[in-house]
Parts: C-alpha cells; structure tokens; sequence
C-alpha cells in the first residue's frame, strides 16, 4: 500500500500558491490574454449582448447622446453605437486573425528555406523582405489595399503583405542558429533529410519566437485595418467597422457628437494594447533566462 503524505492532499492551499505565483510573475500578459478573451466573447455572443440590429437606422434616434436606452449613444443615421461596437469585434479580429495567419503560412517557410539553405536564394527572397520592409507599413499597407481596391479582401491582402517579411525575417534568424547546434548538425551527419531535421528540431525551437511575434501582430493587424477602414479602403459601410466608425463620428466632432468617435477609438485601442501586452508577456514567460532567473529569485 502506498502511502500518500498529508500535505500533498492540501491542494486548495497549493493551487492558490501557485496562482498567486503566476500572477506576479506574468501579470501583464495574464491582463492581455484576459481583455482578448473578453473581445472575443464579445464578438461571439455579439446577437446575445446586443441590444439592437447592427445597420437598422432609426431617425427618430439619430444622434442622441449616450442615456438609458442607447449607453454609448447613437449615430447619423440612429443606430446604437454600442450595438455596433459589438458587432465590429467581429469584423476586427477576424481581419487580424486571417491576416496574420496568412502572413506566418507564407513568411515562415521563406524564412525557413532562406535560414536553412542559404546560398543565392536566400540572399533573393531576404533582399526582397528587405525591400518590402524598407517601406513604412502603413504607408505599404495603404498602397496594396488601393491597387486590389476597397473591401474586405483588399484589406486581408494588404495586412497580411505588410506582416509577411516580420515573420521571414525570424524564422529566417531562428533557423540560422538552429541548424549550427550539435545536436542538429549530429542529426544531418546521421541522414536526417531536410523535412525531418525541420519537423524535429527547427520547427519545435521556433514556435515560442513565432507565437510572440503572431501576438504582437495581432494588434498591428487591428490597428492597420482600421486605419485602412478611416481611410476607405477597408472593409466598407454599412458594415460596422471601427475605422469607419471613427471616420463617419469625426464629421461631427465640431457639432458636439463626441460619442460617435470616442468609443469606436477606445475599442481598438483597448484591443491593440490588449495584444501587445499579451506579447511582451509571453515574450518574458517563455524566454528561458526570464524563467531561470525567476526561479533563481524564488529558491530561499
């Protein structure tokens, strides 16, 4: 019969240790994982928590300040500005999510090929995310989204292009210093074939670097499809867009209609911090010297 000490069954105290150990060693990034969740919930419960339709106008509201029945206020055209803001959410982290897994499903195997290869076609493919990064991103952003034209796929196009060469540029870094280990070169000498030195060894150290920069450019994401939105290049009216609610609320800020722009603003900027500070988290809890020096601070 085994027998169990008594104070391992003490595990109420113990998860309660350990939770208040996680919080102040990963605080920020425990503040940014919880506002993303609650926008999500926010989108996907979007038809439970709204209190009207999204593109129903109502004149006989229009521009009413925030009060009882409408909190955040309503628009030109009477819709529920908070209404719109829910259903915006939708909008905002689908573009970001699609963009910037579009731009890791195209940027990692470039980085990868150039990093691992090398040679005369890894110096082509990084000049050319050179090239592409040498443009400011908004500025590159905004050229791509006017030449596919306006609407959501221009928009995905334009962000996901602007995001590929952040993504080329570390795995190509990540795969250059990987492939120099022992451990790797020991597994090329053994008749490891590209594919499997890449599944096994490069792949597996690169996806905690790749994670925090798919975070942060979650929030760039935001950020630029909302600029593209204000600009009239992104996704288009009646949609709710917080871009274009920030743009269609800025004709009125000299009238007095505060509202129409404020709270579109606040949502991405709430969102945009949101996933920074979730990065910059994961950044520190999953560097291995952040964790070894963490536990060497925490050993009395």
């Amino acid at each position: 019969m085994i027998e169990v000490p008594v104070d391992t069954l003490a595990v109420g105290p113990g998860i309660a240790a350990s939770t208040a150990r996680i919080w102040r060693r990963h605080r920020m990034l425990l503040v940014g994982l919880g506002v993303v969740a609650f926008w999500v919930a926010v989108a996907v419960l979007a038809p439970v928590v709204s209190p009207y339709a999204p593109d129903v106008p109502d004149m006989t509201a229009r521009l009413a300040p925030p009060d009882l029945h409408h909190l955040l206020g309503t628009d030109e055209y009477g819709r529920d500005i908070l209404t719109r803001i829910v259903y915006g959410a939708r909008l905002s982290l689908l573009v970001a999510i699609v963009s910037t897994s579009a731009a890791a499903v195209l940027g990692v195997p470039l980085g990868l090929y150039a990093g691992y290869r090398g040679g005369f076609g890894g110096e082509v493919v990084m000049r050319i995310m050179d090239i592409l990064l040498a443009f400011p991103s908004l500025v590159l952003a905004l050229a791509v989204g006017a030449a596919v034209g306006p609407g959501m796929a221009g928009e995905l196009v334009a962000i996901s292009l602007v995001s590929v060469p952040v993504f080329a540029r570390q795995a190509q870094a990540q795969t250059a210093a990987i492939k120099n280990l022992l451990y790797v070169e020991s597994a090329r000498a053994a008749g490891a074939t590209f594919g499997r030195v890449v599944r096994a060894h490069i792949l597996p150290n690169m996806f905690a670097p790749v994670l925090v920069i798919a975070t942060l450019n979650l929030g760039f994401a935001v950020l630029t499809g909302a600029s593209l939105s204000f600009l009239g290049l992104g996704v288009q009216p009646p949609a709710p867009e917080w871009g274009s609610m920030v743009s269609d609320g800025s004709q009125y800020l000299v009238s007095g209609q505060w509202w129409m722009s404020l709270f579109p603003g606040l949502a991405i900027m709430s969102v945009v911090f949101a996933f920074n500070v979730a990065g910059d988290g994961l950044r520190d809890a999953l560097d291995p010297r952040a964790r070894a020096a963490g536990r060497t601070l925490s050993t009395p």
